[in-house]
């Protein structure tokens, strides 16, 4: 009888997430191929769970493929990555095609996810999200990203690095300086963190960046591409900087930069 793969979440950080579904199937399957075989040996040894692993990562997929898929023929097959679900940013794809080449049944163990997390808490009022993963290294590259996704409809999500990301919201702030950005730090771990703002305040909370972050962009109507916005849409834009404790001056003067408008003419519209 051949075995299935099964995509297996596991937390992001608080191991009380991990679901009574992925502990019966880390513990009955006869294999588990995880991305580092010593962030899964934590959650094994927790549980007392004896269950074989095998490394599958970037470099040795291809190496480790045939192997795991030798061993759907006697039995099932976990696949686990460092935190969280699968496939998301995380090496997995050609041995999903090939146990599906092969006749295997492929089957999601659900749960943890830092991005659906983010977007939970984020509140955006897009209907949609777009989530790039990981930024590109080049500072060319992703202002061009930025550039591209500008007077978007959906939100922008995105896995940043520490020493990254001041630099990514510098070049944010020159973009989109009205745009509200929800930064998550450290989802689910002691020192978790939900933030919420503008780019050029974010700069300045998170001087010296420490932890794993994800990014929310809303949409924003500043950043619509426009020859002149009209003054309803001028006032929505300083309401919202007003709320966010920017004083008239100020918020005038960033929509000034933004815009490439008068400050006085933005001034009049609070």
């Amino acid at each position: 009888m051949s075995g299935t793969l099964y995509i297996v979440a596991t937390p992001i950080g608080n191991l009380e997430d991990l679901s009574l579904r992925a502990l019966s199937t880390l513990k009955e399957v006869g294999l588990i191929a995880a991305e580092d075989t010593r962030v899964t040996r934590k959650i094994l040894n927790r549980f007392k769970f004896k269950t074989p692993i095998i490394s599958f990562n970037e470099h040795n997929s291809a190496k480790h493929t045939p192997k795991i898929i030798k061993s759907l023929m006697d039995s099932d097959v976990a696949l686990v990555c460092d935190a969280g679900t699968p496939l998301i940013s995380d090496p997995g794809r050609i041995l999903v095609d090939s146990a599906r080449e092969n006749g295997y049944r492929v089957s999601p163990i659900p749960g943890p996810s830092s991005i659906t997390a983010s977007i939970s808490v984020a509140a955006t009022k897009s209907s949609g999200f777009c989530f790039v993963g990981f930024l590109p290294r080049g500072g060319t590259a992703r202002t061009n990203l930025f550039r591209s996704i500008k007077g978007g409809k959906e939100a922008l999500v995105f896995f940043e690095s520490p020493h990254r990301l001041i630099s990514t919201l510098k070049i944010i702030t020159e973009i989109s300086p009205t745009v509200r950005l929800t930064i998550c730090r450290e989802l689910t771990k002691l020192h978790e963190e939900i933030w919420q703002g503008f780019p050029e305040q974010a700069c300045k909370h998170f001087e010296k960046p420490l932890g794993e972050f994800v990014v929310i962009l809303e949409p924003d109507l500043a950043n619509k591409e426009k020859d002149h916005p009209d003054s309803l849409d001028l006032k929505i834009q300083l309401t919202k900087l007003k709320e966010a404790g920017l004083s008239r001056n100020a918020a005038s003067a960033l929509l000034a930069k933004q815009l490439k408008l008068p400050k006085r003419e933005i001034y009049k519209n609070w």
